[in-house]
């Protein structure tokens, strides 16, 4: 389970085998730690696919932070249609990367143009990870997770003000030597996404 890494996790949560009540935990902690006049979160207990375009009526940004190819695809394309920011964010022990898509005309890259091919299926974080420390790989650190996240966070922030100093670019970094390389993405004239 990812829910070690969840924002606000608590250990008393490792006890419960239900997902519902991990979900509600954690959204009850968002709305304690919020600062907002009247903060609103919401959650459910399924897949984003089967909620259809009617999840993302209000959204400002979209973050992917998910381990499937097809549902960054999908959180993608939704976010293309609709005309809201995405940004992405995965890593690979040693690397960590981000990407942002304003999303704001068809003429911007899109994350289909950078990924026109989305193999189907994948292997769970449990089973990525024993198969990294069976090569003698570390899966991932904490150090990681907390850099590229922190970077994803500003993101956030700068797209939900207007703002997109790291639209159409990867950013990527290498937690063992520091290095960060930034990658400028191009249009595909054959990207399957909608422009």
């Amino acid at each position: 389970s990812n829910l070690v890494r969840a924002p606000l996790f608590r250990r008393s949560w490792l006890r419960s085998k239900k997902r519902r009540f991990k979900a509600r935990e954690v959204a009850r902690s968002f709305l304690q730690a919020s600062y907002a006049s009247s903060p609103r979160v919401r959650y459910a207990v399924a897949c984003i696919e089967r909620l259809g375009v009617g999840a993302f009526v209000g959204v400002r940004v979209v973050v992917a932070a998910v381990d499937s190819f097809a549902v960054r695809a999908y959180l993608a394309d939704i976010a293309r249609l609709l005309g809201i920011p995405f940004v992405e964010i995965g890593f690979r022990y040693p690397m960590g990367n981000i990407s942002v898509f304003s999303n704001r005309t068809g003429e911007e890259v899109c994350w289909r143009c950078a990924h026109p091919d989305v193999p189907i299926g994948g292997v769970s974080c449990k089973v990525y990870a024993e198969h990294a420390v069976a090569a003698g790989m570390t899966p991932a650190t904490q150090t990681l997770a907390g850099i590229t996240a922190g970077l994803a966070a500003e993101a956030t922030i700068q797209a939900l003000h207007g703002r997109f100093p790291l639209a159409g670019r990867l950013i990527q970094i290498d937690i063992r030597t520091g290095a960060v390389q930034s990658v400028e993405l191009t249009v595909d004239p054959e990207c399957p996404g909608t422009h």
